[in-house]
């Protein structure tokens, strides 16, 4: 909450069953979670920008901004690399593969 952008990434690694928090990439909490659906699981809840769990309806104030979600844990180095291209205005390179599908090139919709 200090008015700042900040590169926060969350993994939920199931080959060590933790949540890992980092930020501005730096690790910052780490805790090992049991989820009724398996870790792995692919039903498994995920929330992003509030919290369910605590009953008070908190919800993120902010903007998100170039939001991915990958099919594996990054690794540390690479949550590094994005941090660091981020801070210095590149463009982060996409971990993910090209899409299978093209939908055709960019249009405009004007609404009347």
């Amino acid at each position: 909450a200090d008015g700042v952008w900040h590169h926060v990434v969350a993994v939920r690694d199931d080959s060590s069953n933790e949540n890992r928090l980092y930020v501005d990439g730096g690790l910052k909490a780490t805790a090992n979670i049991d989820y009724s659906a398996g870790f792995g699981s692919e039903t498994a809840a995920l929330n992003i920008g509030w919290n369910d769990k605590s009953g008070s309806g908190r919800h993120f104030e902010g903007t998100l901004d170039e939001m991915a979600l990958y099919n594996r844990a990054l690794t540390l180095t690479e949550i590094q690399a994005h941090n660091t291209a981020g801070q210095a205005g590149n463009g982060v390179e996409s971990l993910r593969p090209p899409p299978d599908a093209d939908a055709g090139p960019d249009r405009t919709s004007v609404v009347e």
